[in-house]
């Protein structure tokens, strides 16, 4: 049976997926970008592995700080305020002139930006029932579909027949638009306050006590390894090693995104039917195969490739929806913006360590095309492996203790 949304959590879903939308177009932009970038600026990919980890870096940081006051102010306020300043680290990458100057922008849109996700997530978490926690996750992570079909291959295009500035230019203004909406839509999120207020040392307390709580910090980490080691630097070895033309890109992309369109909430719906511990342990199994893939292919003609990306989307949107449903059921009410903002913080710092990594391990070759990103998928591919063990010592440890993830509020 599908799930039954009142129109109040239909309309509080849809303003975050507004938010997620807005906010990982602005990160992902710069991957499909990575090709002009490198060119233009002459970064290498040292470099622009740089510029991607230090918005995730930056995001981290801002995730942990997040944890001292995401529960205990009004969760509308502090998004709205978070969002304005994204907004303005987003006008500042389009008026970067410079390698560093586009690197302390980034710092400052990853700053505020690596929080946004914490505050949708807690808020949806406060504002929909659990036995709908799955579906209201797949809906959010239509933000990142819609980002993928309308705002990376808008972005590309922008960025084709214009600069590369004009994509930050237009999510700017977009941003502005959206934060009115929130302020006059969005109803204050108080609900968390009539619980007693704690200090993110009881939530640190509380995870050291729980095992199942460890184990999803320690799934988030893996999982955000076990892909975002190969995802930044897709699409220039698409364009520089596969030969695909870069006015191609944004056709991948759009395609990709209708594939997550249609599987995220496809996922969450699944979830709440058959469990997250088991939907995790095939999907991140069937995942490898994509990942490998992906790292090792050859010159092929656009429409394999096309073809290709859908496994490669399709399995990722999975690991997602499935990454944050497992976060959002670990702790109850009270401490969700915290543990919210906290699993961002880890899902950050994990990314900025995967680009980190893949930028030492990727280099350019003789004809300019990108050397090494078969190792990559190999790095990929272990840390998959690592999550599917830590499924399994989930389902052990929840056969032991009846206080499951799901059932702990």
């Amino acid at each position: 049976m599908r799930p039954q949304f009142t129109k109040l959590e239909l309309r509080i879903l849809i303003l975050l997926a507004s938010v997620e939308f807005t906010h990982i177009v602005e990160y992902m932009i710069l991957m499909p970008l990575g090709p002009q970038l490198m060119q233009n600026l002459h970064i290498n990919p040292n470099e622009f592995a740089l510029l991607v980890s230090s918005y995730d870096f930056c995001a981290g940081i801002s995730g942990l700080i997040g944890m001292y006051f995401l529960d205990r102010f009004d969760r509308k306020q502090s998004l709205i305020y978070c969002f304005l300043g994204f907004g303005l680290g987003t006008f500042a990458c389009a008026l970067a002139d410079s390698f560093s100057s586009l690197l302390l922008a980034r710092i400052l849109s990853g700053g505020f930006g690596g929080i946004l996700g914490a505050q949708a997530f807690a808020i949806a978490g406060d504002a929909v029932a659990i036995e709908r926690r799955g579906a209201s996750t797949g809906i959010l992570m239509v933000g990142l579909a819609l980002a993928m079909i309308l705002g990376i291959p808008f972005s590309l295009y922008l960025a084709e027949v214009g600069s590369w500035r004009l994509p930050f230019f237009s999510l700017g203004y977009f941003t502005l638009f959206l934060n009115l909406l929130l302020f006059t839509i969005l109803p204050r999120q108080v609900t968390h306050l009539r619980e007693k207020t704690t200090s993110p040392l009881i939530l640190l307390r509380i995870i050291s006590k729980q095992s199942q709580t460890r184990l999803a910090l320690f799934l988030q980490f893996w999982m955000v390894l076990g892909q975002f080691t190969v995802i930044p630097f897709l699409a220039s070895y698409l364009v520089m090693n596969v030969g695909i033309p870069q006015k191609q890109l944004p056709f991948i992309y759009l395609l990709g995104g209708i594939v997550s369109l249609i599987a995220a909430p496809l996922f969450g719906n699944y979830i709440d039917r058959r469990g997250s511990k088991k939907v995790l342990m095939w999907t991140v199994g069937f995942s490898i195969i994509p990942l490998l893939g992906a790292t090792h292919l050859p010159a092929l003609s656009f429409p394999v490739c096309l073809s290709l990306s859908v496994l490669f989307f399709a399995s990722m949107t999975g690991r997602l929806v499935l990454m944050n449903t497992v976060a959002s059921h670990a702790v109850s009410s009270e401490y969700r913006g915290a543990f919210m903002s906290l699993v961002t913080s880890i899902q950050q710092f994990s990314g900025a360590f995967s680009v980190w990594v893949s930028g030492h391990i990727i280099g350019f070759g003789k004809s300019g095309s990108l050397e090494n990103f078969q190792y990559v998928g190999y790095l990929a591919s272990f840390a998959s492996l690592v999550v599917l063990g830590l499924g399994v010592l989930i389902h052990k440890d929840q056969s032991k203790n009846q206080t499951a993830l799901t059932k702990l509020e």
